[in-house]
């Protein structure tokens, strides 16, 4: 179900623009503004008169990027800090774990908000931010699987044959931490769609015109009951798409793990 739903969410993103009725940016037009959902504008439009459903389906192209973005940055210096703490140890392990606690001190929209003060709005800036946020938690959990894979016959058996640091770390604790990894960026997509969706409805995010579910939520607040179109259908699709993420988190957590299986 989640894949379905996700897989749903991507292909509205991929083919957006053969699906859009309307020019997301370009077209507006006051005489239509606020019309609500029906033949000619099937979600409604926006207080200037901009068409939301050619809006949401470009929107979907922004959430998915941003989420993508951050996940792999994350993830590339989360499990490289989390490999060279957990396998060597010592003071890399000190600065490291140092460095994890020192972000988790702080609430992470909190941080996000902050930096995106500093840094100033764009979607550049909220990959950033929301990746400095979420590469604490890979690197956590990938130090743990190395703290636990390097204390393995296997390992000692390598360096015994006098293989290297770097190899042994590619070719024998890097894939043992695969499995919890895709479960990891799994879950922390949907989390980083929606922090961006928060900044977006700040108006730290993605900056008009530009298309963003959560700018969309934020202009739609003024309408709420004159349009309430305005902020349900952006509401929805957020839903949809941290929904179909965590389940498919789930599933594949239910896969992966031969411990979920045997408890099957």
């Amino acid at each position: 179900m989640g894949a379905i739903l996700l897989g749903a969410v991507m292909l509205a993103a991929l083919f957006a623009p053969w699906l859009a009725p309307y020019d997301p940016i370009k077209y507006f037009d006051n005489r239509n503004a606020l019309r609500p959902p029906g033949r000619e504008f099937l979600l409604g439009t926006d207080n200037i008169g901009r068409d939301q459903l050619s809006r949401l389906l470009f929107g979907a192209r922004i959430s998915l990027t941003v989420g993508l973005a951050v996940e792999g940055v994350a993830v590339a210096a989360g499990t490289l800090a989390g490999l060279l703490a957990g396998y060597f140890g010592g003071r890399v392990d000190e600065v490291v774990s140092w460095l994890v606690n020192l972000t988790f001190a702080f609430p992470g929209l909190l941080l996000a908000i902050a930096t995106m003060a500093v840094l100033g709005p764009g979607l550049t800036n909220v990959i950033v931010a929301l990746a400095l946020v979420s590469w604490p938690g890979i690197a956590r959990l990938v130090r743990g699987e190395a703290l636990r894979v390097r204390e393995q016959e296997f390992v000692t058996a390598a360096r015994a044959l006098g293989a290297r640091d770097a190899l042994i770390l590619v070719r024998h604790v890097l894939p043992n931490c695969v499995a919890p990894l895709l479960v990891a960026a799994t879950l922390g997509m949907a989390g980083a769609i929606l922090d961006e969706s928060a900044l977006s409805f700040l108006g730290l995010g993605v900056q008009p015109p530009h298309p963003s579910w959560g700018s969309m939520l934020g202009r739609g607040r003024d309408y709420l009951w004159a349009a309430p179109w305005l902020t349900t259908f952006p509401g929805v699709c957020i839903l949809v798409t941290i929904l179909g993420l965590n389940l498919l988190g789930d599933g594949l957590r239910d896969v992966l793990d031969p411990r979920m299986r045997g408890s099957k």
